[in-house]
């Protein structure tokens, strides 16, 4: 164990969190709540997930790193981060788009029963905007990464076609401008602990 091992490092929200793969195997993952204090506790969060697994950040392969888009403060200290430590280990860097990353939320939140048409990420801009996009069926983006003022019309191209899963922080904030059967809501901050297979692509 450890000749494939991966840490994958998310600070692009209002949680940090890290997580440990093999191949695409989780091993162990740890989150921090707090974004406010996140700079000083994103590398004792990482070396006691190493230590709760015991290995060494020296058994590490490559760091996964979320890019965004997301808060730019918690992106910052991630990306700083992620870096050094490649750097220091020297190792590769691996940029995982935090869309990306709550599309991969959204297939292993949703049952496999449940058919999925669409997936819009959405990413908590400000008053009624998110940054967000659309992927099909099979996670693959099909419109540009944009930030968007959203209205209940916002997304008739896709609802009229099948069933939209819109996921994200800012599902909450959406919501109500969606009041359409095909409509389900994911709503979840991004985390390391999807990006396993994101990593390994």
């Amino acid at each position: 164990m450890g000749n494939n091992l991966i840490l994958a490092v998310e600070t692009s929200g209002a949680a940090c969190s890290v997580a440990l793969f093999n191949e695409s195997c989780i091993l162990g993952s740890k989150t921090l709540e707090d974004s406010h204090i996140q700079s000083s506790m994103l590398v004792p969060m990482i070396e006691q997930l190493f230590s709760s697994v015991s290995m060494k950040m020296s058994d590490c392969k490559a760091v996964a790193v979320s890019s965004g888009p997301g808060s730019y403060t918690g992106l910052r200290v991630g990306v700083s981060t992620a870096k050094g430590l490649c750097y220091g280990l020297n190792i590769p860097l691996i940029s995982v788009n935090t869309l990306d990353l709550l599309v991969a939320a959204a297939t292993s939140h949703f049952k496999a029963d449940e058919t999925i048409d669409f997936y819009v990420p959405m990413i908590d801009a400000r008053r009624m905007e998110a940054y967000q996009s659309v992927y099909n069926s099979k996670s693959e983006r099909i419109s540009s990464i944009e930030p968007k003022i959203f209205n209940q019309n916002s997304y008739d191209a896709y609802l009229e076609k099948g069933k939209v899963a819109f996921v994200g922080n800012a599902v909450e904030k959406f919501q109500s401008a969606f009041p359409h059967q095909n409509c389900v809501y994911f709503s979840c901050e991004p985390s390391a602990i999807y990006m396993g297979n994101l990593a390994f692509e």
